[in-house]
């Protein structure tokens, strides 16, 4: 049996915050990837088969291009920035508006996109973790 770790992440690097040092904490934790102005994961929670979590930012105007995840539910908690969450799957589509504080739940099926605003955003987003890929037709795979 594997003991369980805690990873902790400073974000602040990302948000612009003073007083950062980056990732730390027990074996396994995942340091930032890039510097701190690139667009991306800046960390990717590894070691748990349970929930999946990124660390994302979007420099100004930045974008997540449109795109559905058929198989889990995914939370979206907004730490720096603002930008909009365009959410479709009902008509008419909700574009939803992003600064930080926010907490975003999108429902499993859902199209949705990611825009950062003037300033550029921060986000985290969780989710249980997927089971491995497999291989199908799209219709198989519910596409």
């Amino acid at each position: 049996m594997t003991a369980a770790t805690c990873e902790i992440v400073d974000g602040r690097a990302l948000t612009g915050a003073t007083g950062a040092t980056g990732a730390t904490g027990a074996t396994g934790a995942t340091g930032a990837t890039g510097d701190a102005s690139g667009d991306g994961v800046h960390w990717a929670l590894e070691g748990s088969t349970e929930l999946n979590a990124n660390l994302v930012r979007l420099g100004p105007g930045g974008r997540i291009g449109e795109h559905a995840n058929r198989e889990v539910d995914v939370v979206i908690v907004v730490l720096a920035g603002e930008g909009q969450l365009r959410v479709e799957g009902e008509e008419p589509a909700a574009i939803l508006p992003l600064h930080p504080a926010t907490v975003a739940h999108v429902p499993k099926g859902l199209r949705r996109e990611l825009t950062a605003g003037d300033q550029g955003v921060v986000y985290v987003t969780v989710h249980r973790r997927r089971g491995p890929l497999a291989i199908g037709t799209r219709r198989e795979a519910g596409r």
